[in-house]
This record gives C-alpha cells, structure tokens and sequence, in this order.
C-alpha cells in the first residue's frame, strides 16, 4: 500500500496556529490602541473639566486631579503620597465652623462604606496660605468588576462668592426688617397721634361753627328787625348798612355750613355700596324743584342710569352742587338748560355721569382752579362760597373717582365724574 507523507499537514496546522495568533496580536494592539485613545480622551475631558475634580483609593491617597482642584486646594498634592490623604488642603471644616479631621470627611465615608455618597455636601477648606474657600462636593464611589470599592471620585466646585452673597442679602434683609418694624412701629405711633389730632380738629371745627353760627343767626335777625323796626328813622345809607351786615351773616353762614361738609366729607369713613343712579337722580331733583321752579329751569335727565360703586350721601351731595352751579352761573337774560346723562367707558369698567349747562363758562387758563378751596372765579357777582367745587372733587376722590370740566366762555360748562361700575 502507498503511503503518503504527513508532511504537509503538520505545515498547514502550524500555518493556521500563526495565523491565529497574528490575528490574536493584532486584535490586542488595537484594544491597547482604543484603549489608549480612551485614557486620552477622558484626560481631557478631566482636564478640561469646568469642575475640580479628583479621585482617590481606599487608603484616601489621591490618584488623580486636574487643574481647577489644585487652584481651589492653593497647591499641587504629590500623587501616590501617603501624608496627602483624602483632600489636598491642609484643613477642612463642616458648615458650622467646627474643625473636620480628613478621617471624617465625606470622601472617608464613602470608601468606608458608611454613606454610599455625597450630593451637594457643603465642606470649608483654608488653603495654605490660610483663606478659606467654601465648596459643594458631589461624591460617588468606585468599583470594581465585583462591586467591590476601590475608591472614590469627588467633584467639587467654590461657592465662596455665592455664601458672601447670600450672607450679605440675609444680613440686608434683617436690617430691612428690622428697619420695617421700627418703621411700622413709628407709623402706628403717628397714626395715633393723627387720629387724636384729627378727633380734636373735628370737635374743634364743629364746636368753633356752633359757636360761630350762633352769633351770626343773632346778627342776621337783629340786623332784620333793626331795619323793620326803625326802618323810617334810618337814612338810606344806615338801611344800607344793616342790609350788607345781614348779607355778610348769611353768607358766612353758609361758609362755615360748606366747610363743615367738607370736612365731614374729608374725614368720614365712606363705606361704598351698590347706589343705583336713577333713583338718586330723582331724589336729587326733587331735593333742587324750589330752586329749578325759581330760575324757571330746564332739566333733562336722559339714562340709562347703571349701578356704581359709591357712597350714596356723598354722591347725592356732589350731585346737588354740580347742579347748583348750572342754576347759579347764568347769564341774566338765560333760562337755564341743565342735562344730565352717563356714559359708560366699558375698557376700563366704569361709569362717567355728565352735568351739561349753557352758563358763562370758564376760561380755560382757570378750569384747574375751579376744584380748589374759596375759589371764586366771578368775584361776588354770583353768590357762593368757592367751596362747593372742591367738595365734589373731594367727595368724587374719597369714593375712587376722578372730577373734571369742559368749559368754553359764553358757551356754557361740561362738568363730569367717574365711577366704577357695579358688578351684576
């Protein structure tokens, strides 16, 4: 039988086991090569980090930093050094203030086993040179393939400037409030002294026009009875001059009468409810008939008349003096012509009430007068105190409206107030 030679085979065989183990060669450089690039990369980006970070074994001996750890440490700790353990600066302490020894930090802890980690952990480190830095840590361990720890990796950042901050602003806010309370406690000692003052001012005021009224009704009636009486033995001058005594009476009569309304109306609680326009309208008007039958007047009253938010005696009284003026401030050879109308002004929710009449007018260099207090713009042509306008504007303001007049001379008055609107 022939045989064959088993030459070959073993070639081939050994050519195969080469193969295999170039192969094998290959494939492990390029693992070392990916590897490397792999170390390199993480490197970087652990250089490159806008953290400090660091990390160390189970001993506490640092393995790695990069740069923003050895500028927030104040040094470079030498890797691998035994004296260096856990932290690169000198001392470290907790939020408090009290001194933290390395064995107790929160690296220590987590390579001990006692906390599996830190989150946002507040530490103070002083640096060589003695300053101190305050800096949040973030800690996580690190295992191996068997869940075991072999050390720690810890990133940290300076919040020193953030603690000034928020020192400052906690200081800033306690002065703050206690300059609120002095403040409160000031105003609630003027708020007293005010309401005293206010409460002998009303009594003062209302005991001051008792007292004032009482003489002046006295002066009227004997300037009177003077004239009634002894009529036939007073020259036409000394009539003259009881009838000016008894005109002067009347009229501060009713100045004291118009300043006691205003000082009621400046002073007294107003407590706003529903107040629908019509009825009060009627109510006014009727209140006005004598006087409106005496001047042979005009009114027109056109609605509609909604519901405001008012103080029903204080609109009542703004109503019957802006009506009184439309009477009042006429030409002799006039019939007065008064309307009355609303206008709703629904983008801002309120209700604006008009009083038109075809008066003298006033010039528009005095219309902003006309609301202040004695103002009489016609001297003592027309009678009245030059108090009436400055009730309305203030009775209009207690109330949360606003007052105002359109006025050409010769052409009459525009006079107008706004209110808001009553809800459904």
């Amino acid at each position: 039988m022939k045989r064959f030679p088993i030459v070959g085979v073993g070639a081939s065989a050994g050519g195969l086991e080469a193969s295999r183990m170039a192969r094998a060669i290959t494939g492990r450089k390029e693992a070392q090569k990916a590897l490397r690039e792999s170390e390199e990369r993480y490197r970087t980006l652990f250089d490159l980090s806008p953290v400090a970070v660091y990390s160390i074994d189970t001993s506490g001996v640092i393995q790695n930093f990069n740069r923003h750890a050895a500028e927030l440490w104040g040094r470079e700790p030498r890797l691998g050094d035994t004296d260096q353990r856990f932290c690169g600066s000198f001392k470290m302490f907790r939020p408090d203030g009290s001194f933290m020894p390395h064995e107790q930090c929160p690296m220590a802890e987590v390579v001990s086993g006692k906390i599996s980690g830190a989150r946002d952990a507040e530490v103070h480190i002083e640096r060589p040179d003695a300053s101190r830095v305050t800096v949040i840590v973030n800690i996580r361990p690190l295992k191996n393939d068997r869940g075991e720890v072999t050390g720690a990796i810890n990133c940290f950042y300076d919040i020193t400037e953030r603690k000034r901050t928020e020192d400052a602003l906690r200081q800033a806010q306690a002065q703050l409030t206690d300059r609120a309370g002095q403040l409160e406690h000031a105003v609630a000692e003027r708020t007293v002294e005010l309401t005293d003052t206010n409460k002998q001012l009303e009594t003062f005021v209302y005991s001051i026009a008792h007292d004032l009224r009482a003489p002046l009704r006295a002066m009227q009636g004997f300037s009177a009875m003077l004239v009634d009486e002894a009529g036939t033995c007073l020259s036409e001058k000394g009539r003259d001059f009881a009838n000016r005594i008894s005109r002067s009476a009347r009229f501060m009569d009713a100045l004291l009468i118009d300043l006691l309304a205003f000082s009621r109306i400046s002073q007294e609680r107003l407590e706003l409810t529903r107040v629908n326009l019509g009825p009060l309208v009627a109510s006014v008007l009727h209140r006005l008939q004598t006087d409106i039958q005496e001047k042979n007047a005009r009114v027109e009253s056109t609605g509609p008349w909604p519901v405001v938010l008012a103080h029903e005696p204080t609109i009542a009284q703004v109503l019957v003096n802006l009506l009184d003026n439309a009477l009042k401030f006429v030409a002799q050879d006039v019939t007065p012509l008064v309307r009355l109308r609303t206008e709703e002004q629904a983008s801002e929710n309120r209700v604006r009430v008009w009083v038109e009449d075809n008066g003298i007018g006033i010039a528009p260099d005095h219309q902003d007068q006309v609301f202040r207090l004695f103002t009489r713009l016609q001297g003592g042509k027309y009678p009245g105190t030059g108090i009436g306008l400055a009730i309305v504007q203030k009775g209009v303001e207690r109330m949360g409206g606003r007052a105002g007049v359109e006025s050409t001379p010769g052409q009459g008055s525009r006079f107008w107030f706004d209110l808001k609107k009553a809800s459904p």
